[in-house]
């Protein structure tokens, strides 16, 4: 069972923030992992801006939102900007 399957059967709200990039979006369809995520955003730069925009339209409280991402510099420090909790997901 993927940890995306038991955070979503525990009650999490996923939402998946990714760079437009050609053919990103059939990925989760490939990988059978669309249907878990509420909501899916492909922006053309991941800037602390649109992070809040998605979280102010989400009406969830900073409070219940983590930012994971692998990118120390850009998702991480961005959710620490928007005032929410994150978790480095390190690769490699």
């Amino acid at each position: 069972m993927s940890a995306l399957t038991v955070m979503k059967d525990n009650g999490f709200v996923l939402y998946l923030v990714s760079r437009k990039e050609d053919g990103r979006e059939h990925i989760l369809a490939e990988l059978g992992v669309q249907h878990l995520f509420s909501r899916v955003e492909f922006v053309d730069e991941k800037t602390v801006n649109s992070f809040q925009t998605i979280l102010r339209g989400s009406g969830i409280s900073k409070d219940d939102v983590y930012i994971v991402g692998d990118y120390l510099h850009e998702e991480i420090r961005m959710g620490n900007q928007c005032g929410v909790r994150t978790v480095w997901l390190k690769s490699g």
